[in-house]
């Protein structure tokens, strides 16, 4: 372990060691040698020599060390040791020592390898192209052949190992007896330890044969005082107890003289007992157990899983000063408040050190004490010591305080804590507020500021933890805090914004017959808290009445100007119509200029939070503003749409009412989409149905039915929004996107429609049906989960059941799906987490090797990309056109040539540039202007060196896939909406899986086949796979004469485009089989084979046959793209398709990572997989940014292979020994580690914490110099 020396006696590590060590280094570790297993005295006092001899540390309190002096908060504890009677080899190096005997030769013990050989293995490890561990794998399969020793000529004997502890030569009869082995290691040379895997300086081969044991102190072992006064022991205890018991007994008949079974028998109790200390789980041992059958927990088995050592102790930390409690809303108090019940107010502290300015003012609060608010808790004087605030001393402190002393006084309004909410899935789930004490008994947070957290108000608890330091208090207050993390890393936009009832309450307040008297406006002005001059009114007589969009536009800065469509917009423009703009009689079109809202209305899409594919006037806000200023108005502005009588929403049961000739139009609707379904099934029976391309006919119909009944819904939609208005609370809900959706409403007022689970009707279950109600083989669309009932009306009770199938599939995928994709983040997580961005805008790991040049080409900060638009270039420009308008203009090529200059500005955001100033003639001053101011707020956007982007990353990408999964509760049944592809695609993506479970090839075609549907379907045609499987219609087998006879389908012929002679070439090219044609369609197959297996393997063969057509290629269709044909085609076959001449082979591409990498290479394939990871997200309505996908990529891809993310890929090449072991397999890697003498340099985020020291990130990443350099 190398320590860099600190003040005092503190010490930072900087690199472990890891080792195994010796019988002399044991000895001289341990203090206390054990020698008795009873534990207690008569008296009940613990036994000196004995497992828990008072010399290894204390564990009561009041308790002095005999060791070391010290009470239980400064003795570590002590060592002990136990001296084997005889050798045993540590459970856990079985596998090393079997790799070492069976590499060296028994008599000389040198490696049974060539000395030219083992020359150039050693020289593999000394320039670091080969672990040791990599090597000893290279000598052992290499000596397996070996059977003379190349050094001395004697005959190799192999050894034979049979788990967990024995070992014997090659006859089997003779046992290599620990003492043996140990002996055998010994002699091994230092140079060829390493060529079996050992480090000769830390980890010689011989210490894994034990001779002495070290064991732990009392400390990590206590033993607890049960309520009856009997103590109970911890599970190592118990093994020490076992363990010398059976040395002493294994010793005694070694003295004694015993036969030698018997030594044999106690030798075997040693060992088990001694293997069952380190391990007690898989090693092939006798389990150890209590009297309850309970497994004892061994000491490797105690470093494993969640709640394992490194999990649960090392890389997570129990933390002070926090508290916890149910959450409720709050909508009086500012964005980035908190409301704290006075309880929890008296109980956190913040210490505040006393000086000259503050005393009288903590001596007040001293004065309170610890039961008035505000007062304080605590006194520490310089020396250290910590008095408790009372009644009684109070006075005393009062007098004793000075400059230098400590007082840890209640948490006070105006306080920076932190507040979080657990499943903390992105970093935006811990944010800094401002403490507002209030006589509740819950936390109060703002309904704007869920969507961060992903909170809600049914129950959820959220933490509160009081910095205590003054630097954690700064950066809560400056980084962390609520008004400067407005914006989500993921995707760019706003994520602390109204929603629900703001949404509603601002939609009526802008509305153009919104009329408010001066009363009201008065209230809503009183929110700004400052004097304001109130708007000229709209109307003067009879009274005065004001609008609301001029209420609203007191609170927009003058200098926003913004152009927008709102939610409740109906896209006329969309089917070959005209958008009417200012005209807009649903008051979509919404302009504000130079901060007055003059048409339209505000609601989610204008200026609603999570708005991830549109660039909404909130954005606008905080890009133009700042979060300081922005949120300060959106806190005011809120409070203001809370105001009545506009925040006013009532429902009745009218809402959900439909006329009588519009419910019988929808009953028309449904009779005639089940009549349309259940023509489909008969067909199906009569087989008169003609299949989809590449599909069954089960399936055809399948797709079908689903299509017919899927589409009453569309239609009963339809209706029913034509028959809503805006004055119906539900539906202006779902139309401002404040809460539901159309389809809601479709289901509350019309009909449920079809269920589905996994994308499918609900198939027939028991016995040919879905419920017993049904007869067998129904057909009809009722029998297989579909529901005309509304829920206004109420489900029927079969209707009822179907709709709780399809209820309980999605809580049941809910519950298997967040267990997957909780892994999948975590894999991804610890594969990013040490990526952070350096001073030169690089991109490295924790052993400062370069990922990217610069985070997403650019460098840019995902927070501000705003949807690609991250400066406002159209303001800048147009400020400057107005400050320089007097000036002599120059030519837009001479502009472009200005422009250029500025080669640090990122040539995409240069070309807006560019583009905006070819619609207004500058002068040169004001180009440079324009750059300049350009490059400012690049500069201002790019992100900070030490920017932990790894995580953020990791955290973009993992977070959504984890809501994903949570999102499907809210639509249960809905086949559009599913999962089955998204998580398990991801998965796959991360997995870097050679063969996906169904990749697909999507060829584009050249000229006229890409214009042509009849020729792009020849070309399918010729793609498709036919299997000679696919083409019969009958079999005969004649057994005794080892021939089958097919029966070829004639019509299966003819849609494949082939003879029965194309059947004969394709057959008569198998070998061993003879083809003879019997019929108009049918052949006679001979095959030449000496057994039933044998002939029933060459028939399987023959049938598997690919007739014509590309093998692989499965499923085959021909679809219409953006006016070209466009064939998709299931099957990882892009090399054979690229072959063929009709295909465009500049776009044409594989959802096969490793099929387009074997062809394009490693470029092609890292693009490749970004594409991949976007579509399943962007599929499911998730918004990743680019640069998120593409770091996960290029994590993957680095070694110029795709390697998975996950411990046998990212994890095992690019992590130290102790991240390793933090994530899996911890046991594994910290023997391999031991093994071959690692050492492991502190640098990444899990090592620091680990060994306790802050990770170098953020503001970590300073290095400080201190005096002149030595």
């Amino acid at each position: 372990m190398k320590l860099s020396s600190g003040e005092g006696k503190l010490f930072v590590i900087d690199e472990v060691e890891f080792g195994i060590l010796s019988p002399e280094e044991i000895r001289k570790i341990g203090k206390v040698k054990l020698s008795t297993p009873q534990i207690y005295d008569e008296d009940g006092r613990p036994v000196r020599g004995g497992p828990l001899d008072p010399r290894m540390g204390v564990i009561e309190p009041g308790e002095v060390c005999q060791t070391c002096g010290n009470t239980l908060k400064k003795c570590p504890g002590h060592f002990g040791v136990i001296e084997l009677a005889r050798p045993v080899l540590h459970i856990a190096f079985t596998k090393y020592i079997y790799q070492a005997l069976a590499s060296t030769c028994m008599k000389c013990k040198r490696v049974l390898l060539p000395k030219e050989e083992c020359e150039r293995l050693r020289k593999l490890v000394k320039e670091g192209k080969k672990t040791p561990l990599e090597v000893a794998k290279i000598v052992y399969n290499r000596t397996r052949k070996v059977k003379e020793c190349p050094h001395c000529g004697t005959p190799v004997k192999k050894i034979k190992f049979t788990p967990p502890l024995t070992f014997y030569l090659e006859d089997e009869t003779t046992r290599l007896w620990p003492n043996d082995i140990r002996a055998w290691l010994e002699d091994i040379r230092d140079e060829d330890c390493i060529l079996v895997g050992f480090d000769p300086k830390n980890s010689r081969p011989e210490n894994t044969v034990l001779t002495v044991i070290l064991v732990p102190p009392i400390t990590i072992r206590p033993s607890i005082t049960l309520e009856t006064g009997e103590k109970s022991e911890d599970d190592l205890t118990h093994k020490l107890v076992d363990i010398l018991r059976a040395n002493i007994s294994l010793k005694e008949a070694i003295q004694g003289g015993a036969p030698a079974s018997t030594v044999e028998d106690h030798m075997y109790m040693l060992e088990i007992n001694v293997g069952t200390l380190y391990r007690n789980t898989g090693m092939g041992i006798p389990l150890a157990v209590h009297r309850t059958k309970r497994p004892l927990k061994a000491l490797m088995d105690r470093w494993q899983g969640k709640t394992g050592r490194f999990r649960l102790n090392l890389v997570g930390k129990r933390v002070n000063y926090s508290s916890r409690t149910v959450i409720t809303p709050d909508t009086m108090i500012d964005l980035d408040e908190v409301g704290v019940p006075i309880s929890i107010a008296k109980v956190l502290t913040i210490p505040v050190h006393v000086t000259e300015s503050n005393i009288e003012e903590v001596k007040e609060l001293v004065k309170r004490g610890a039961d008035e608010h505000p007062g304080a808790n605590y006194v520490i004087r310089p020396t250290g010591d910590r008095v408790k605030i009372s009644s009684m001393n109070k006075d005393r402190l009062i007098e004793e305080l000075e400059p230098g002393y400590v007082v840890e006084r209640h948490l006070r309004d105006g306080d920076p804590v932190i507040f979080n909410r657990h499943p903390s899935l992105h970093r935006l789930s811990i944010l800094g507020h401002r403490v507002r004490v209030l006589p509740y008994n819950s936390f109060t947070l703002h309904p704007a500021v869920c969507p961060p957290y992903n909170a809600d108000f049914d129950g959820d608890e959220m933490n509160v933890h009081a910095p205590q330091l003054f630097g954690a208090r700064v950066e809560v207050s400056e980084i962390l805090n609520v008004k400067n993390n407005m914006l989500s890393p993921r995707f760019g936009g706003a994520i602390v914004g109204p929603r629900q009832d703001y949404i509603t309450s601002l939609y009526k307040l802008t509305r153009k017959d919104r009329f408010l008297t001066k009363a009201e406006l008065g209230r809503i002005l009183a929110t700004l808290e400052e004097p304001i001059d109130p708007p000229e009114p709209a109307i003067l007589e009879p009274i005065q009445l004001w609008t609301g969009k001029q209420a609203v536009s007191v609170f927009i800065p003058e200098d926003i100007d913004h152009e927008d469509r709102a939610s409740v917009c109906e896209k006329c423009d969309k089917e070959g119509g005209v958008c009417e703009k200012e005209l807009c009689p649903y008051e979509a079109y919404v302009v504000i200029k130079r901060g007055q809202l003059l048409w339209g209305v505000l609601d989610s899409r204008t200026i609603g939070a999570m708005s991830e594919e549109h660039f909404t006037l909130l954005d606008k806000l905080i890009r133009d503003l700042g979060g300081e200023k922005s949120s300060a108005i959106l806190s005011k502005l809120l409070k203001a749409a809370l105001k009545p009588p506009h925040s006013l929403v009532s429902l009745r049961i009218e809402d959900i009412e439909l006329p009588s000739e519009h419910i019988a139009k929808i009953e028309r609707m449904i009779e005639e989409s089940r009549r349309e379904a259940v023509k489909i099934a008969e067909r199906l029976r009569k087989e008169e149905l003609e299949p989809i391309p590449g599909m069954s006919l089960e399936d055809t119909a399948e797709l079908q039915i689903v299509r017919t009944l899927n589409s009453v819904r569309t239609r009963a939609e339809k209706l029913v929004r034509s028959t809503m208005t805006m004055r119906n609370s539900l539906y202006m809900m779902a139309k401002t996107k404040a809460r539901g959706s159309p389809v809601l409403l479709t289901e509350m007022a019309a009909l449920v429609g079809q269920q589905s689970i996994k994308g499918k009707r609900i198939s027939r279950g028991y016995k040919g049906r879905t419920l017993s109600c049904y007869r067998r083989g129904a057909t009809d669309p009722e029998a297989r989960g579909f529901i005309r009932s509304s829920y206004r009306k109420g489900l029927t009770p079969s209707e009822y059941f179907a709709h709780a199938i399809a209820g309980r599939e999605t809580l049941v995928d809910k519950g298997l799906r967040t267990a997957e994709s909780g892994y999948a983040y975590r894999r991804i997580v610890n594969a990013l987490q040490d990526l952070t961005v350096d001073y030169d805008w690089t991109v490295r790991d924790s052993h400062g090797r370069i990922i990217q040049f610069k985070f997403g080409g650019d460098g840019l900060d995902p927070c501000f990309d705003f949807h690609g638009n991250p400066i406002n270039v159209h303001k800048i420009v147009r400020e400057e056109a107005e400050e320089h308008k007097n000036e002599k203009k120059i030519s837009s090529k001479q502009a472009e040539k200005i422009i250029d200059e500025y080669r640090e500005v990122p040539e995409w955001i240069r070309r807006q540039v560019k583009n905006e100033v070819e619609r207004v003639e500058l002068s040169e001053a004001a180009i440079r202007g324009v750059m300049d101011r350009v490059f400012e707020a690049y500069d201002k956007i790019r992100l900070e060196p030490g920017s932990a982007i790894g995580i953020v990353s990791a955290e973009s990408i993992g977070e959504p896939a984890t809501q994903l999964t949570l999102r499907t509760f809210h639509t249960p049944g809905m086949p559009e909406i599913t999962i089955v592809m998204g998580l398990p695609r991801i998965a796959e993506l991360i997995d870097a899986v050679k063969t996906p479970k169904s990749p697909y090839v999507v060829a584009y075609l050249k000229g006229e086949y890409a214009r042509d549907k009849k020729k792009a379907q020849e070309v399918a045609n010729r793609i498709l796979e036919a299997k000679l499987s696919d083409l019969i219609e009958e079999e005969n087998i004649y057994y005794e004469l080892m021939q089958v006879e097919y029966v070829l389908d004639v019509e299966k012929l003819r849609e494949h485009n082939l003879t029965v002679e194309d059947v004969e070439k394709a057959l008569s090219k198998i070998s061993k089989v003879s083809v003879e044609r019997t019929g108009d369609k049918s052949i006679l197959i001979t095959i030449q084979a000496d057994s039933m297996a044998k002939m029933r393997a060459k028939l399987i063969k023959v049938e598997n046959t690919v007739v014509k057509g590309i093998p692989g290629a499965k499923r085959v269709v021909v679809k219409e793209e953006n006016g070209e044909n466009v064939i998709h085609i299931e099957g990882a076959v892009l090399k054979q398709v690229l072959e063929l001449e009709e295909i465009d082979t500049t776009r044409t591409y594989s959802s096969n990572v490793h099929e387009v990498i074997a062809l394009f290479g490693i470029e092609a394939g890292r693009n490749l997989l970004v594409e991949e990871l976007s579509k399943v997200l962007s599929n499911q309505g998730i918004v990743v940014d680019r640069r998120h996908l593409e770091l996960l990529a290029d994590i993957m891809t680095r070694r110029g292979e795709l390697l998975q993310v996950g411990r046998l890929g990212v994890v095992k090449y690019e992590k130290g020994v102790l991240a390793n072991a933090s994530y899996e397999l911890t046991v594994q890697n910290i023997v391999k580690a031991a093994v071959s003498g690692k050492r492991d340099k502190i640098g990444g985020v899990l090592e620091s914490i680990i060994v306790g020291r802050a990770p170098e990130v953020g503001e970590a990443i300073v290095k400080v110099f201190w005096g002149e350099p030595s």
